[in-house]
């Protein structure tokens, strides 16, 4: 949750638009809801319903903040005043549900209307208390009236939840009335939002039954489909500024020009569809097609037939009524993987400090500096159009970097990030999208190289496909006086390491987790890393006194 605490506020920190940032943390209690929040003791609160909010508590404190050590603040608060309880099989037993509500809101830039209400949404992280067998916890008494009260909303849950998995459940009542709990997870599962379960099981054989209870109720809401909204990004954008790594783009720089895209919905549930309007050899043409979505929020797919490639953009920053930056990443068999960043706007010209964003980004994956440029604005056109002779006045093009010498700015092309020598030095990013690619970086305190979960674009240079890969690129000779670890899991891998204390490599068995850099996959590579000498030249050694 921290680590999404974070993300969320670094992303409202590159927003070109005020942005507020508000919390509430409820418990479900006995089929009460509790503010564990509130100024005072917390008591129960009404929950309500109207066409505009849904279900909603009433009265319930939410408190502005600003910052990662503000909002742990508030969390702790809340942790503090949670309901728990011992039982045979558990010491610190959750006694509720636990709903902890992130607001964000945001003013567009600018207003269309000075009276203009801001737009934004809600991130809800919802701890369910885990289901009991009274005869199994020993439960009595008020225990015993606890968990069956988070027994029944559990159910209710599991009931909603089978009823939104029938293919007829557009004609069908969902009963979200029929707890407190799932009234106010009813826009979670049947609205317009995406929601992630997480299951908690435990290895132990005793728990079998409950770990696999817990499986088929995350299997069941794992099938449950919502519609997140897409309109946001729908509706017409032009193309300001672009950059690329592919090495014939500047040649045609002086012959590109500010296109429009529009996007809506497509014929299909998963596709957006697209209709790009551009000067192209002095004729206005107008493209179409449909952008494919996919499972991770941000990424799109777009297939080429003519070429027979298939492209993934990525929206890494959007304000959605301003502004979009995008990244595209393909492979020619002519030119190579290259990234393309594209800039739209809402409108034709954008503040300066989105261009320097723009340059920022397009910088930070690898495309050289005089490759980055602004489209020359010819204004719009009707597909069919003639376009009147230019002049070259009407060709200049304001460049988005200042042009140095000839040359000056390239550097080799990135498929993913620029890797620099002192990347291994740095922190393992993520990015700003949400992928889920199991990644390595080194980590310079523990000197091994460790995983990480890399969002799909962005990120740094630490940043490695493989192990083997991290280590040969980060470690340093000081990992020759580490010990040989074989780590925690059950792999059976043939390595070599440096023994200091025998002073040469030998072979040892890693498991394949958990090790450190004194780990090598050859012993001439370890020889050659650690300073050993090959087996003729052992008689030049100084014989020790």
């Amino acid at each position: 949750m921290q680590r999404t605490f974070a993300w969320l506020l670094d992303r409202v920190r590159h927003l070109g638009a005020p942005v507020t940032l508000r919390a509430s943390y409820l418990e479900i209690y006995n089929e009460q809801v509790r503010d564990l929040l509130s100024l005072g003791a917390p008591r129960p609160l009404p929950v309500r319903w109207n066409k505009t909010q849904g279900f909603y508590v009433e009265q319930l404190r939410v408190v502005e903040f600003g910052s990662l050590g503000a909002l742990m603040e508030l969390m702790q608060m809340g942790l503090s005043r949670r309901r728990s309880s011992a039982h045979s099989l558990n010491q610190a037993s959750s006694r509720s549900h636990a709903l902890l509500t992130l607001y964000i809101s945001r003013q567009t830039m600018p207003p269309v209307d000075p009276g203009e209400p801001p737009v934004g949404g809600k991130l809800c992280f919802v701890d369910l208390a885990g289901s009991e067998k009274v005869a199994a916890t020993g439960s009595r008494g008020e225990l015993m009236l606890e968990a069956n009260s988070i027994n029944r909303s559990l159910l209710a849950l599991g009931h909603c939840i089978s009823l939104l998995l029938d293919p007829q459940r557009k004609q069908s009542h969902i009963p979200f009335r029929d707890s407190k709990l799932t009234k106010l997870l009813a826009d979670s599962l049947g609205g317009h939002g995406v929601t992630l379960m997480v299951a908690c099981v435990s290895p132990s054989v005793q728990c079998l039954p409950e770990t696999l209870s817990t499986l088929r109720y995350a299997s069941r809401a794992q099938r449950v489909t919502t519609r997140p909204q897409a309109p946001k990004i729908y509706g017409k954008w032009f193309h300001v500024a672009m950059g690329s790594t592919c090495p014939w783009l500047k040649k045609f720089m002086d012959r590109m020009s500010m296109s429009t895209l529009v996007l809506g919905e497509g014929a299909k549930d998963k596709e957006i569809s697209m209709t790009s309007t551009r000067w192209r050899r002095g004729t206005c043409e107008e493209i179409s097609g449909a952008y494919e979505k996919t499972d991770t929020d941000g990424k799109f797919l777009y297939h080429k037939p003519r070429w027979n490639i298939t492209m993934e953009s990525y929206v890494v920053h959007t304000n959605y009524d301003e502004y979009a930056i995008l990244l595209t990443k393909k492979f020619s068999h002519h030119h190579g993987p290259t990234i393309t960043a594209k800039l739209y706007g809402r409108q034709p010209q954008l503040r300066e400090s989105l261009l320097e964003e723009f340059r920022e980004v397009a910088l930070g994956v690898g495309i050289p500096e005089d490759s980055i440029f602004t489209m020359a604005d010819k204004g719009e056109c009707v597909p069919g159009e003639q376009e009147p002779e230019p002049s070259p006045l009407t060709r200049a093009r304001r460049a988005v970097l200042p042009q140095e010498e000839e040359g000056s700015g390239a550097r080799l092309l990135a498929t993913d990030f620029s890797k620099k020598e002192d990347a291994c030095q740095l922190g393992h990013a993520e990015g700003p999208c949400l992928g889920m690619v199991t990644r390595y970086f080194y980590n310079g305190s523990s000197m091994a190289c460790e995983t990480f979960q890399y969002g799909g674009c962005l990120g740094n240079g630490n940043n490695f496909a493989s192990e083997k890969e991290c280590l040969q690129t980060c470690r340093t000779v000081a990992a020759c006086n580490l010990p040989i670890v074989t780590g925690p899991c059950r792999g059976y891998n043939q390595l070599w390491a440096f023994d200091a204390v025998q002073g040469k490599c030998v072979l040892f068995t890693y498991g394949g987790c958990q090790g450190n850099g004194n780990k090598f996959y050859s012993e001439k590579e370890c020889r050659e890393y650690c300073g050993v000498p090959g087996n003729g030249d052992e008689e030049l050694l100084p014989i020790a006194s």
